[in-house]
């Protein structure tokens, strides 16, 4: 092979092994890419099983327990209670998974931050009990107002982050269906709460016949329930479920 042959044939050379390059980087960056949406599915996943699961945890944990005494109040007298630790690791570990999703809009980030702070807020404000102190009064109200945000938080992200669509891809397969199903769990989560808040408002604590009913208990279930609902399904946990299942029958 002559100069002149070397010569031709050193541009097509570097072309290819910038052709190369390039083809590297891309694959690296959609690995990476499919690394992080796997990560916020596995987040989102998180966070649901353990809004569905709390309620019941609580109440179950406490009804096999040695001290326990039934259902509690409210969610938030667990506190006081052997299922403490139950309550306040759930809460703490809900916050952080919440505070970590990120929307597609500044302001959604905002409102998950908020809302994983004021999670966490519920866990370690505690709310009072009788003859309470001047700071466990204080506390009693960073607790309320806690619990407050974080309802309205979780609503918002129900009814404005979770139906927003995905500006870098196309919408997956069911995508209405599945924004129904957000909105609808933002507006129980507005409702149970906005009865919260009428029930603790009107009732009389020396003379309350809904009182052995436990209706705070439960509304903050429904309320924690429908917000675990919620991110299951962004998690598309049912899509990973069918996917095992089909893997498994395949094998079989």
């Amino acid at each position: 092979m002559n100069e002149r042959t070397v010569a031709a044939a050193l541009p097509s050379i570097a072309v290819r092994v910038e052709i190369q390059d390039r083809l590297k980087e891309q694959a690296a960056m959609t690995t990476g890419d499919n690394q992080l949406v796997v990560s916020h599915l596995i987040l989102r996943r998180c966070v649901g099983i353990i809004g569905l699961a709390l309620p019941f945890g609580l109440a179950l944990g406490l009804a096999i327990h040695p001290q326990g005494d039934g259902v509690q109040e409210s969610i938030s007298r667990y506190y006081h209670t052997p299922m403490r630790d139950l309550l306040v690791g759930a809460l703490c570990a809900v916050g952080v998974f919440v505070a970590a999703h990120n929307g597609y809009r500044r302001k959604d980030r905002i409102a998950a931050r908020i809302t994983g702070l004021a999670a966490i807020g519920v866990a370690l404000f505690p709310m009072s009990i009788t003859d309470a102190t001047t700071l466990e009064i204080v506390l009693d109200k960073l607790h309320l107002v806690s619990s407050a945000i974080f309802f309205l938080g979780l609503a918002y992200i129900s009814l404005r982050v979770f139906p927003d669509p995905d500006p870098n891809s196309p919408p997956l397969p069911g995508k209405p269906a599945r924004n129904r199903l957000y909105r609808s769990t933002g507006i129980v989560i507005l409702v149970a709460l906005a009865a919260m808040a009428t029930y603790s408002v009107l009732r009389d604590p020396g003379n309350d016949p809904l009182e052995s009913l436990r209706p705070l208990f439960w509304l903050e279930s429904l309320g924690i329930v429908s917000f675990g609902t919620a991110w299951l399904v962004k998690g598309r946990t049912l899509q990973a479920v069918a996917s095992v299942l089909k893997r498994r029958s395949s094998r079989g």
